[in-house]
């Protein structure tokens, strides 16, 4: 793990255990949809050959009244493959689907405005398929690897039950990537010693959340 990767996850942690305001709506149990574009930013053969199309999440979370919330759900983002930045011709596509667990941190600062940070940490499966994975006979190739995501949101508030979301995530799947998990038979020029270094991306998207009324 790099320093800047060590940085990010420790600021989301001082976050998370540093006592929150006093907050004017309680949130307890609650259901969030987000969704967004992935913004590869490595390793270099999967920024050069792979483009981001679709991101999604969704999670039920609980918050607890110190603003501590825990969450579970499913993350999955779409790259497909950048058909002008490699020699053959060749469509393709990688999925992933994460499945996680949130710890984090929900408060709102007015009757408005709320925050909503936290890390996921989960498992991945990651499928590539092409057309010339197809022609080999593999309907596609399957990876699976740890799942973190550091995620920061800004809330404003529709009703006394809705809010939606302005969410950034920091996404690092400990996966390499090389050009042949697409079918493609050449390297494309890029390094063989690089492969190995991990997929990280960014997403950045908008978000939903329902709140679920406390039964009196």
């Amino acid at each position: 793990m790099t320093k800047f990767q060590i940085n990010i996850i420790s600021a989301i942690f001082v976050l998370i255990v540093s006592n929150g305001n006093a907050q004017s709506i309680d949130p307890k149990s609650s259901f969030h949809v987000n969704v967004g574009l992935p913004i590869n930013i490595s390793n270099e053969s999967f920024k050069g050959i792979m483009q981001g199309l679709f991101n999604a999440s969704t999670h039920y979370q609980h918050t607890l009244k110190n603003t501590l919330c825990l969450g579970i759900g499913i993350n999955y983002s779409l790259f497909t493959l950048n058909e002008f930045k490699v020699s053959e011709k060749i469509k393709g596509s990688q999925q992933l689907t994460s499945l996680f667990v949130k710890v984090g941190r929900e408060k709102f600062h007015s009757s408005t405005f709320g925050t909503d940070y936290g890390l996921k940490v989960g498992y991945t499966y990651s499928f590539f398929n092409s057309d010339s994975l197809s022609s080999q006979g593999r309907s596609y190739e399957s990876k699976q690897c740890l799942y973190f995501e550091p995620q920061f949101g800004l809330m404003l508030t529709m009703d006394e039950s809705t809010t939606i979301k302005l969410n950034i995530g920091y996404v690092i799947q400990y996966l390499g990537f090389r050009p042949s998990y697409m079918g493609l038979a050449s390297n494309n020029g890029y390094d063989p010693n690089n492969f190995n270094k991990i997929t990280q991306y960014f997403t950045i998207g908008f978000g939903y959340t329902h709140y679920f009324k406390s039964k009196k």
